[in-house]
């Protein structure tokens, strides 16, 4: 357990820059299926970067639909976990577990 919660720190400081960023929550929307799961998102930019920070707020899965305005096509970094998502049309879809949080970057 102290080496989990020694990461979640490590991360957090190391992100704290782009929390601090102002939100470009504007040009941001999000749809969830089913849509009474909702997913809470924040998106900011900081260093040439663009951040979405997602979770799923309920004991259940979900998949959720982010619509970024200016976005295009791009492929996004979900930090942490080894993987992209591509991004088409300025929006991209994404699973989640019950209560999981994903980050995700690209410039």
């Amino acid at each position: 357990m102290a080496a989990a919660v020694a990461a979640i720190n490590r991360q957090v400081v190391e992100l704290a820059p782009v929390l601090y960023s102002p939100s470009r929550d504007t040009d941001l929307s999000v749809a969830a299926e089913p849509a009474e799961v909702p997913v809470a998102a924040t998106l900011r930019q900081h260093g040439g970067w663009n951040y979405l920070f997602a979770v799923g707020m309920r004991n259940r899965p979900v998949t959720a639909r982010f619509t970024i305005r200016g976005l295009g096509s791009a492929d996004i970094e979900a930090i942490g976990e080894g993987r992209t998502v591509r991004a088409e049309a300025g929006g991209f879809r994404d699973t989640f577990t019950p209560y999981q949080v994903h980050l995700y970057r690209w410039r």
